[in-house]
């Protein structure tokens, strides 16, 4: 069974390892907020919707602080 509900490949490249990984990272990302499961919510990462994938890193809080008893 593919991702959620078929099997999507995709390819990254990049000028070294390092930047093909973050750009298939951003692909990821992309992905991921468009789908449904996340539009609605249920896709989460630490119970957070911040994923924690590119291209959020580098730009404000990486985490939501957790709530105030």
């Amino acid at each position: 069974m593919g991702w959620p509900e078929r099997e999507v490949r995709r390819y990254a490249c990049g000028l070294d390892g390092l930047q093909a990984l973050m750009l298939a990272m951003r692909i990821v990302h992309t992905e991921l907020i468009e789908s449904d499961a996340y539009k609605a919510g249920r896709l989460t990462w630490c119970d957070q919707a911040d994923l924690d994938l590119p291209p959020t890193w580098g730009e404000g809080s990486l985490y939501d602080p957790p709530p105030q008893p």
